[in-house]
Parts: structure tokens; C-alpha cells; sequence
């Protein structure tokens, strides 16, 4: 049986560096209130390891964050005997009234008016192929997958605007950023297909 904590239970466990928390709720309630240092890894009925194994390493146990059962419980099968060691889970309200201390951190969200408008570096965190067919001109690509290892080509002093193709992998690729001391950094939850929506002209890659 998976040992149920409290919020703050959890958060002690990850500041003592003995757990991370993977928040499997959805990038908008994630951007609304999350742990300090938690990873975002919204909800897949199925891929949730392979997916989390491209995010963090297993060095340390995981708990689970959740707001919905059904998704707890998914997650923690699917988890369950993975190479991650699941150390426990934790089931929030989904107004989470009454849990500002431990929810605290923030993702700020700019729509693609805004981050047009902005002076925001652009990091897209699609795969190759997914930019070769256009891109946010000024646009760097760091896919989801490579931004662990190549965070240090990226400057934690200048503001980060994240985009992806629909608002998961961004809020991911956030999550990472935020972990890792970024401060300044927003998503872009509209995505590649909110820019193709709103007639953006693209960038392509020319080889």
C-alpha cells in the first residue's frame, strides 16, 4: 500500500533532499500553485515512466501529487515497480483553499500577443522534426528531452519564455527550469498550435 503524506509531510522529505515531488495534475493548476522544486509531469493513462525518465533521474524517491483519485491511482500503478522508487503520494483538494504555504511557487503564462511583444528569449522545447516544420522567429530549440543536459546553454539572468506544441512539454520544460533556479521564466500554454490558430508567421528550418 502507498504511504499517504500530508503536503507538508512531502515538502519537509523534498527540502531534507530525501524525495521529489511529480505533480501529475494538469499545467494549469500546476502554474496556479506548485511545491518549490516539484516537477510537472501532467497525466497520461499510459508512458507516465518513460516520460518522467526524460525529466529526472532516479536518484532519489518520488511522491506523487495529484487532485483527482482516479489519476493518483494511475499514476501510482503505472510507477509502481518502475525504476522509480515511489516513496508515497499526496491527494490535494482541487481548489487546494488552505494550502498556499505549501503550493507557492507560481508559472506565470503569457498568451502569443504577449511573448510577440515581449523581450523574451524564446525556448522551444518540440523535437527536430516538429521545428523543421516552423518556428517562432528567434526561436531556440532545446527539446524536452536534451534541456537537462543542456541547461547551461541557457542564461538564468534574462526572462525565458517556454513553448511547446500544446502546453504539456512546456509546462514540463518549466518545471525543470524552476528546479534548477531559474526565476524569470513563463510558459506559453497556446503552444506551435495556438501560433498556426492566430496566423504567426513562422520561421523554417533550411537545413
Amino acid at each position: 500500500m502507498t504511504t499517504q503524506f500530508t503536503a507538508t509531510e512531502a515538502l519537509e522529505l523534498a527540502n531534507d533532499g530525501k524525495a521529489r515531488i511529480v505533480d501529475v495534475r494538469g499545467p494549469k493548476p500546476f502554474g496556479i500553485g506548485h511545491p518549490p522544486g516539484s516537477i510537472s509531469l501532467p497525466y497520461s493513462a499510459r508512458g507516465l515512466e518513460s516520460r518522467l525518465s526524460i525529466l529526472i533521474s532516479p536518484d532519489r524517491p518520488i511522491i506523487i501529487l495529484a487532485n483527482e483519485l482516479d489519476q493518483l491511482d494511475g499514476a501510482i500503478e503505472q510507477l509502481s515497480g518502475s525504476s522509480f522508487q515511489l516513496r508515497g503520494a499526496i491527494e490535494i483538494d482541487k481548489d487546494s483553499s488552505g494550502q498556499s504555504e505549501i503550493l507557492s511557487v507560481t508559472v506565470k503564462e503569457v498568451s502569443i500577443e504577449e511573448l510577440l511583444k515581449s523581450e523574451y528569449h524564446i525556448l522551444d522545447v518540440r523535437e527536430q522534426i516538429e521545428w523543421e516544420m516552423g518556428y517562432i522567429p528567434g526561436s531556440i530549440l532545446i527539446s524536452l528531452g536534451e534541456l537537462r543536459s543542456r541547461m547551461d546553454e541557457l542564461d538564468p539572468n534574462v526572462g525565458i519564455a517556454v513553448i511547446c506544441e500544446a502546453g504539456i512539454r512546456s509546462s514540463s520544460a518549466v518545471s525543470i527550469l524552476q528546479a534548477n533556479g531559474f526565476t524569470n521564466v513563463v510558459d506559453v500554454p497556446d503552444g506551435a498550435a495556438g501560433c498556426r490558430s492566430a496566423n504567426i508567421e513562422f520561421s523554417y528550418y533550411d537545413g
